[in-house]
């Protein structure tokens, strides 16, 4: 069977870039037949990474599946899911303020988007219950606008949570189609589908170009820190604490200000900084960011600097783990000494790479094995 990575169901391929590279890369490393397009190919393994909430693609994925019954789908998942005895919900990390509006905008989704659910008692009567609260913030919304003199948009302030939602239903519309998943970490589990544990092939690890990387690492970068992904709140907070640090010890001449993107978070131009610095996208994010590390020293070729290593996936103790001056003086010496350079390759990336490689090659093995 040919091996295809479809991308058709997401909009923009920026977004995915990284994990595109990441699954070419590994396929590619052990010669094994592989594309990426925006097309399926019948009869065949179609990769396909998370995102379903495009009505026109999950017609055609239903319509294709109908049509050519052995084709396969492996589903690549990227999002957190969770559930408790109220909603459930895609990247939900307790943060109480937001836990009525998910309720609130999954009745939404449910009118608007009618391909994706059908309405439940208990999703009204939910609804019914925290409504005082969502009509208190949509005041509070609409009084504030109007002092700001802004227009009230309700939905534009809570985008996220609805993408969020129309994503989490969208997944929940396509999983029975799915033959298999992969997933890019070991914390994702769908337990909506009673079969995830036997359709679950394993966590995908990012593998690392060594001899790519010994040529590229630290080159003709400038000495400061960016800040990629979605640069929330939270994140912003670190970019400035950094910067505080770097004022505060005299490292003003030494480290630039921390780069943080203004409008597209995949610019180019930030790449180009010796380190970089990850931390969750909020105080309560509760899983560590393996892509992005992969992203920061395989493409970006600079040192990631984690604010807190959740101990979760062996890619992040590659990483410099935030321990105040010690940890930015510890970046500057792998950056101006060549021989720490090396060491620091040979001892983190390399050790993390043969664990990756010996971790993929079974997740390779079952696929090719799924479907003799």
């Amino acid at each position: 069977m040919k091996n295809n990575l479809y991308i058709a169901n997401h909009g923009e391929s920026k977004g995915i870039d990284d994990i595109v590279r990441l699954v070419k890369y590994i396929f590619h490393k052990r010669s094994l037949n592989f594309k990426v397009s925006k097309t399926l190919i019948p009869n065949s393994i179609n990769f396909i990474i998370e995102d379903f909430s495009n009505y026109h693609q999950i017609r055609k994925l239903i319509d294709f599946k109908t049509k050519y019954p052995n084709t396969k789908y492996i589903v690549i998942l990227t999002e957190f899911y969770s559930k408790n005895i109220l909603f459930s919900s895609l990247n939900y990390f307790g943060n109480i303020i937001e836990f009525p509006k998910i309720i609130f905008f999954n009745l939404f989704v449910i009118f608007i988007r009618r391909d994706l659910a059908s309405l439940r008692f208990h999703d009204l009567f939910y609804a019914l219950i925290f409504s005082p609260f969502i009509l208190i913030d949509l005041f509070f919304h609409i009084f504030i606008s109007l002092i700001c003199l802004k227009k009230p948009n309700y939905l534009k302030k809570n985008h996220k949570i609805l993408y969020w939602k129309v994503r989490e239903q969208g997944l929940k519309r396509i999983y029975r189609l799915s033959d298999s998943y992969i997933c890019l970490h070991q914390n994702i589990n769908l337990s909506f589908d009673k079969d995830f544990e036997k359709k679950n092939l394993g966590v995908l690890y990012p593998e690392f170009n060594i001899f790519e990387l010994k040529k590229k690492f630290l080159v003709n970068k400038v000495i400061g820190f960016n800040i990629s992904g979605t640069i929330t709140r939270y994140r912003k907070l670190w970019a400035k604490h950094i910067d505080l640090i770097i004022l505060f010890f005299g490292l003003r001449n030494v480290i630039k200000q921390t780069s943080i993107p203004q409008t597209n978070i995949y610019e180019s131009d930030n790449s180009n900084y010796a380190f970089s610095l990850h931390p969750p996208q909020s105080l309560h994010w509760k899983y560590s960011s393996p892509v992005r590390i992969y992203r920061a020293i395989s493409f970006d070729n600079n040192i990631p600097l984690i604010t807190k290593n959740f101990h979760q996936h062996p890619i992040e103790n590659i990483a410099v783990s935030y321990n105040g001056i010690e940890s930015l003086s510890e970046c500057l010496n792998i950056y101006e000494d060549k021989n720490l350079r090396e060491i620091f390759i040979k001892n983190k990336i390399i050790k993390y790479n043969k664990l990756a490689e010996t971790n993929n090659n079974l997740i390779i093995k079952k696929i090719k094995n799924l479907f003799k």
